[in-house]
C-alpha cells in the first residue's frame, strides 16, 4: 500500500537551470564548459549542501574568470530561467489529499525562497527536505533517511520520482517504488502502474 510521494523539484517540477545558465556564460564569454563547472572542485556540491551560498558560488565564478557581470545579473538570469514543468504540476493538484506528499531535492538555500516564492512549493506538499539542510545531497542516503524519519512512513510505503537514474536506485535499494522521470505522460502511467489513480 502507498501512502506517500516523493518528488524531486528539478528536472520534475521545475526546469532544471543550472547547466542552462553555465552554457550561457561559456557561450557568451567563450569559456570552455569543462572548466566552468571543474575549475573549483566540489564548488557546487558545497553550495547545494549549504556549506557556502548560492551569492558566494556566483562571486567565485566572477573572479575566476573576470566576468564583466554582477551576482545580481547572475541571480536575476537564474530566477528568469526558473520555469515549471507545466505538465507535472496538475498531477501533483489531483494527488493532493490523497497521498502523503513530499519533496526531496538538491537545492541551496537562496534558490529555495526563490522557487518557494514562485511555485508555493510548501502549499503543496506535507514535507519538504533540501540538501542544504541535511548538509549532503541525493544520492547520499542520509537524506533519503531524513525524509523517511520526518514522515514516520517505512519506505516500502513510498513512491520516489527523480529524472537522475543514480538518485532513483539508491531509493530503490532503500525499499522505496521508483519511478525514473521522463515527462508528465509517462509518470502518469507509471504511478497507475503502481495503483495509483491520478483524476
Amino acid at each position: 500500500m502507498t501512502k506517500a510521494i516523493i518528488f524531486d523539484i528539478g528536472g520534475v517540477l521545475v526546469k532544471q537551470i543550472h547547466q542552462q545558465l553555465l552554457k550561457e556564460l561559456s557561450d557568451k564569454y567563450n569559456i570552455d564548459m569543462n572548466e566552468l563547472e571543474n575549475f573549483e572542485p566540489g564548488l557546487f556540491d558545497n553550495t547545494m549542501t549549504g556549506k557556502i551560498t548560492e551569492t558566494e558560488y556566483f562571486e567565485r565564478i566572477i573572479k575566476h574568470f573576470n566576468l564583466p557581470v554582477s551576482v545580481s545579473d547572475l541571480n536575476e538570469r537564474a530566477t528568469e530561467l526558473t520555469e515549471p514543468i507545466k505538465e507535472t504540476w496538475p498531477i501533483v493538484e489531483k494527488l493532493k489529499g490523497k497521498y502523503v506528499l513530499a519533496v526531496l531535492s538538491d537545492m541551496g538555500k537562496e534558490w529555495t525562497k526563490t522557487r518557494e516564492e514562485k511555485f508555493k512549493i510548501s502549499e503543496y506538499f506535507d514535507y519538504v527536505v533540501y540538501s542544504y539542510e541535511v548538509g549532503v545531497r541525493k544520492p547520499n542516503v542520509k537524506i533519503y533517511k531524513h525524509l523517511l524519519n520526518l514522515m514516520k512512513i517505512p519506505a516500502s510505503e513510498c513512491i520516489f520520482i527523480d529524472d537522475k537514474q543514480k538518485n532513483v536506485d539508491v531509493a530503490r535499494e532503500l525499499g522505496m517504488k521508483t519511478i525514473l522521470f521522463e515527462n508528465a505522460e509517462k509518470l502518469e502511467q507509471r504511478l497507475f502502474a503502481f495503483g495509483i489513480k491520478v483524476g
